[in-house]
């Protein structure tokens, strides 16, 4: 019975990390392109506008998938909580962003802006060069081993 909650675990865990992987990943795209469709935005293309308004819609719905991917290697995969607390920590920065370009606050939306862009292709980056699931694990209470 335990190898079969641990091969269902492992199984969780490298399901979860490729979903949480590629969700980062087009969030973090996502992100760049905000960056692009500002700037043709502001150099005076209107037609940016639109994209821009409209291209966190995707973003946001990638990190949700990646907190839920975040939530199933942490609990039943029995990962450490650091991705959690990144993908959930970009999303919060992102909706701060949103949320001031929505007041028009562009002293606060542009620094964000670039805030959350780097700071998603940072965590891309991170979780496409880290390695195996195995290596993400905590030990279990009580088995831990005494040489």
């Amino acid at each position: 019975m335990q190898l079969e909650t641990s091969s269902s675990n492992q199984r969780i865990r490298n399901n979860s990390w490729w979903v949480y992987r590629f969700a980062i990943t087009i969030a973090a795209v996502a992100y760049l392109f905000q960056a692009v469709t500002a700037g043709q935005y502001l150099s005076g293309n209107v037609v940016f506008l639109r994209m821009h308004q409209q291209t966190p819609i995707a973003a946001d719905a990638a990190l949700v998938a990646g907190i839920v991917a975040a939530i199933l290697l942490r609990w039943p995969g029995r990962a450490t909580v650091r991705p959690l607390v990144l993908i959930i920590a970009t999303f919060l920065l992102a909706q701060a962003q949103a949320f001031a370009g929505s007041l028009r606050l562009m002293s606060w939306h542009v620094p964000l802006g670039v805030g959350v862009a780097v700071f998603a292709v940072v965590i891309a980056l991170h979780a496409c060069r880290q390695a195996a699931p195995e290596n993400l694990t905590r030990p279990r209470a009580g088995n831990t081993k005494r040489e």
